[in-house]
């Protein structure tokens, strides 16, 4: 029992239960442990070195163009390409970035949709796509402290309620606890994100952990694309 005068310790979603409260600096600053524990070191990277879906129509590695540009890459770098699977699979790769696309016009707005997608490739250690996505995230404006704050941001005061919300559902899915999501957690979101967006964002954490999967198993190289997609635009080398 807490002292009277004395706030109950945070439970670990970040998130009042029951109803929205305003967003104050000192309210946001409380520390939001992570639900699961997060050792990859990835998380310790700075961000700088992250990825982006692309601007275009479907993610990079989907165009025809860039099969020969994914995973060409120099002798005696740190990373050697595995499969290329724009040549192998171009009709599941076609349909995935079909289903891409379409997360691009839901409910979750850009700004969001690029912390989630840095956030999940910190997560997983997805050197390919952490590059692309920050890279995209700069150009699209986000701030560049921001980024770097990214990988504690419970600790930060520089994000919102609901894209603290959306961390929050993004890592829960990203390493699902063996007991599965708490309702406590859902519950939390849920003041901050509607169904609709919970429902759309979390197809959106499935879509990016899908990409991160198959970049980390086949392994094309980092910033690969920039320069057919423009990413060198972000600054970022």
């Amino acid at each position: 029992m807490p002292e009277a005068g004395v706030p109950a310790p945070c439970d670990g979603s970040g998130l009042t239960p029951g109803a929205v409260a305003p967003m104050t600096a000192q309210r946001w600053h409380q520390p939001f442990p992570p639900a699961v524990p997060l050792a990859s070191p990835m998380d310790q990277v700075r961000p700088h070195l992250g990825m982006v879906d692309g601007t275009d129509p479907g993610p990079p590695c989907l165009k025809p163009i860039l099969i020969d540009g994914l995973f060409n890459q120099t002798k005696g770098t740190a990373m050697t390409p595995r499969v290329n699977y724009a040549q192998q699979s171009p009709e599941l790769l076609k349909k995935f970035s079909e289903f891409l696309a379409a997360t691009r016009e839901s409910s979750i707005e850009e700004s969001i949709r690029d912390l989630v997608a840095i956030r999940a490739a910190q997560l997983n250690g997805c050197t390919f796509c952490l590059d692309m996505h920050v890279k995209q995230a700069k150009i699209h404006g986000e701030r560049e402290l921001r980024l770097y704050h990214l990988a504690s941001w419970r600790d930060s005061t520089l994000f919102a309620p609901r894209e603290r919300a959306a961390l929050a559902w993004t890592e829960i899915l990203t390493r699902l606890p063996e007991q599965g999501v708490p309702d406590e957690i859902y519950d939390r979101v849920r003041t901050q994100l509607s169904e609709k967006e919970i429902s759309d964002l979390s197809f959106i954490v499935m879509v990016v952990n899908s990409w991160n999967r198959l970049n980390i198993g086949l392994k094309p190289e980092p910033g690969s694309v920039d320069g057919k997609f423009g990413l060198d635009k972000a600054g970022l080398n």
